[in-house]
């Protein structure tokens, strides 16, 4: 049986990374990767008096940038047996082009807890909804 991952990042383009510590450790590791400017970070940082890489206000601070550039957070939450997916603001077609993809390829993976709900998440609205991930898959759900 595969082990199954708890974190992830989906580009604007669809591309999948698993996230194997945290997401803001992951940024830091790969700011190419997300144009992150790290000078920034460390402003943010210095500004909350905390150390790199905390899960603190910085990161708050900072990952909202990553998600105003199209990036999509995913985290798998125990209370609630769920898969949060988080974005700025969703679209239908950014649902149905990158997300339900990812879904399809993470199942059949085994990558995902089976039997989870996923919770759509916007943080430009705090707007959220769930839906079963095994519907959502098979395209009952949007």
């Amino acid at each position: 049986m595969s082990a199954f991952t708890k974190a992830f990042w989906i580009s604007p383009d669809g591309k999948s990374y698993k996230v194997p510590q945290t997401h803001i450790k992951f940024v830091l590791n790969h700011p190419e990767l997300f144009q992150a400017d790290l000078d920034k970070y460390e402003t943010l940082v210095n500004k909350y008096n905390e150390s790199w890489g905390d899960e603190n206000k910085a990161r708050i601070d900072f990952l909202k940038d990553i998600v105003k550039e199209g990036w999509v957070r995913v985290r798998f939450r125990k209370k609630g047996y769920l898969y949060v997916l988080e974005t700025w603001q969703w679209n239908q077609e950014d649902i149905d082009d990158r997300i339900r993809p990812w879904a399809k390829q993470v199942n059949e993976r085994a990558e995902i807890y089976p039997g989870t709900d996923f919770k759509f998440l916007e943080t430009k609205t705090g707007k959220s909804w769930k839906v079963d991930s095994y519907d959502f898959i098979l395209g009952e759900q949007k």
